[in-house]
């Protein structure tokens, strides 16, 4: 069993708010308010070690960066903000609406968002 981490919608929402102030990041307004529509929805994330999703993200990364792709240079930022976390547990949370889909990556213990990457949600049809 893959260890998960779970939080309400409204937690989760206070997180990308504190985050976003601290970053001067506006673009996690609407991410926030998206929560904030059902705010005791719980959401849930899968914990891993820091390595594998640097892993995983290098090797999209790599792929983007050969084919030309315009994800290349946030993908390449994702891959550095999650470097300076190494050696922590840490979990992905993702969050779709509209088409787009938003990866957050958040500390355990307390809980703290440390990197995030929004992208078309490909899983649509």
């Amino acid at each position: 069993m893959n260890p998960q981490i779970e939080m309400s919608s409204g937690a989760l929402a206070d997180v990308l708010d504190s985050y976003a102030a601290g970053h001067g990041d506006a673009g996690l307004a609407a991410w926030s308010a998206v929560l904030r529509d059902a705010p005791s929805v719980v959401r849930r994330g899968h914990v891993a070690d820091t390595r594998h999703w640097i892993d995983t993200y290098r090797r999209r990364y790599e792929a983007a960066r050969a084919t030309g792709s315009a994800l290349a240079g946030e993908l390449g930022e994702l891959v550095g903000e999650l470097t300076r976390h190494e050696g922590e547990p840490l979990a992905l949370v993702m969050l779709s609406e509209g088409g787009r889909a938003c990866f957050l990556w958040l500390t355990v213990e307390p809980v703290r968002l440390v990197a995030r990457f929004t992208a078309e949600d490909r899983r649509r049809s």
